[in-house]
């Protein structure tokens, strides 16, 4: 890859005016960490998922089943906001066209994306996009003070209902084992991106020039894929990968932490949880995040990801 001026150009164009050295200042606390879950965690996943054949209306039926067992308060106030959005199930042809699962407002109106239920990937979706779909409506549909916080709730239900189809036989021992591996498999390749691209930073130390850009590229050339998306964006939409798998990774460590928690004390953490999406756009990333697993959380992450060994302990 033989960078000219333009490139050089672009990409300080897209990397300042997307702030990418302030967001990575702000989140240089977890750098370590994610360092050591990508040593640490080199899965592969192994297996298919079961196939399912769950109705649209069946698939909807069994999370909210689900849901009025975890926490009938949080349940009712989702259902009046299913009943008041409109729920749209994805075709074949809307995924090929790169439309996800996902909770949206569009013109004040609440939409949310599913897929048809075909694995257990899709089912465990729905339960993901209705946590996040509670989320509004619990917080009156206002902006978010921290963005990054927004997958936490996402996340631990996916935990949660994954063990609920276990226990009530829709899935397997098997299913579910896939199904961790598969959500440790992704936390691994997000860390890499956002390692990737903050070492792209540190090594330009704001100086953009072709040549330094030049030198990242001919001294590690596994960041030469990185380099072209932080000047351009992944998709064409200029959007780097930072802002993007930070809020998934961040939601996925204290989502683990939290489930831990749960599987100790169910319905201790079911009431905390609902009491956190109540508040949850009040809150910045430290608040949000000692609220639901404590002050300690940086400890509390390590300790979950990095367990002692029994002759150190």
């Amino acid at each position: 890859m033989v960078l000219d001026d333009k490139f050089a150009s672009d990409f300080k164009e897209n990397v300042m005016g997307r702030g990418m050295y302030h967001f990575y200042k702000n989140i240089q606390q977890f750098m370590p960490m994610l360092a050591g879950i990508v040593n640490r965690y080199q899965n592969k996943v192994q297996g298919v998922p079961s196939v399912l054949t769950f109705s649209a209306e069946d698939m909807v039926n069994l999370v909210l089943t689900f849901f009025q067992e975890f926490n009938p308060r949080f349940c009712d106030r989702l259902v009046d906001t299913l009943q008041e959005a409109k729920v749209i199930i994805l075709s074949d042809k809307s995924k090929q066209d790169g439309i996800c699962p996902c909770v949206v407002l569009s013109n004040d109106k609440l939409e949310v994306l599913l897929e048809s239920c075909k694995d257990m990937n899709s089912l465990c979706t729905t339960s993901h996009e209705f946590a996040h779909a509670g989320s509004q409506q619990n917080v009156e549909k206002k902006q978010r003070k921290e963005q990054l916080l927004c997958e936490i709730e996402s996340h631990f239900i996916e935990k949660v209902f994954a063990e609920w189809l276990v226990e009530n036989g829709v899935l397997s021992q098997e299913d579910y084992k896939y199904k961790c591996d598969l959500q440790l498999h992704d936390l691994v390749v997000d860390c890499c991106r956002l390692l990737n691209e903050n070492y792209v930073l540190e090594q330009l130390n704001h100086d953009y020039s072709r040549e330094n850009l030049q030198r990242i590229v001919d001294e590690t050339p596994y960041l030469e894929k990185t380099i072209r998306e932080m000047a351009y964006g992944r998709s064409g939409n200029k959007t780097f990968w930072g802002k993007f798998v930070a809020r998934y990774i961040i939601g996925e460590m204290v989502a683990q932490v939290l489930y831990e928690d749960y599987q100790k004390s169910p319905v201790a953490t079911s009431m905390l949880f609902d009491e956190y999406m109540s508040k949850n756009a009040e809150f910045g990333l430290k608040e949000g995040v000692s609220f639901l697993i404590g002050e300690n959380y940086m400890d509390r992450i390590n300790n979950t990801f990095f367990p002692k060994k029994e002759h150190d302990q």
